[in-house]
């Protein structure tokens, strides 16, 4: 299993909690989440809809410009008609922008929020570490019957897909502890030769560190 990414993305994580608040007087957010994924249909296969959940850890710059370091978990990291016990680790980065009531007329302690997020997403494949399903594509040629090409795809423990992100939501802070949901769609442009697009929704808790 390859999850060198993953593991430098959280000792980024942990320094900056520690090296933020001495660098500046701005706030820390940390998001714990849970949520789900719905994905599209691709020319690598239908991937499977699933539970989704992660932390997020902001480091806000100002009231409103934020950069966001994002870890999650996908617990079948397949595409559907398969079960080789694939799971999917997501890491990125991701700048925000929020509407805080200091600069736009939002109520107080509701604060929307835009995202854009790069990154990647790794497998852990156990038992095997490497497996192969087909993809049927009918096609049609000029003057002769409609036939049937079998595409063999080969996953592997280890395997790292880029993907980008975007989209919003709102966070609730009457204090230090709040809530926060986020929706946006997320695409990964070169799974197996496939360009699976999913819808993503969470919903958690956001324990804010700091002058905000």
């Amino acid at each position: 299993m390859n999850l060198r990414p993953a593991r430098l993305l959280v000792l980024g994580l942990l320094f900056a909690a520690f090296m933020t608040p001495a660098l500046s007087a701005q706030s820390v957010e940390f998001n714990p989440y849970v949520g789900g994924v719905w994905p599209d249909n691709s020319h690598a296969g239908q991937l499977k809809s699933q539970a989704f959940w992660g932390v997020r850890a902001g480091f806000h710059l100002d009231p409103n410009f934020a950069f966001e370091a994002n870890f999650g978990y996908l617990n079948h990291f397949e595409v559907e008609g398969t079960d080789p016990k694939s799971r999917g680790f997501l890491w990125e980065v991701a700048p925000t922008y929020s509407f805080s009531t200091l600069d736009w007329p939002t109520p107080k302690s509701f604060t929307p929020h835009v995202s854009f997020g790069v990154g990647g997403i790794t497998t852990q494949l156990k038992n095997p570490s490497q497996f192969t399903y087909n993809v049927f594509e009918n096609v049609q040629f000029l003057d002769s019957p409609p036939q049937t090409i079998v595409h063999p795809i080969q996953m592997h423990d280890g395997d790292t897909f880029f993907t980008v992100s975007a989209g919003g939501g709102f966070k609730v802070n009457p204090g230090p502890v709040g809530f926060r949901a986020d929706v946006r769609a997320r695409m990964l442009p070169n799974y197996h030769g496939g360009s699976p697009v999913w819808l993503e929704a969470t919903l958690g808790v956001s324990f804010v560190v700091g002058k905000h």
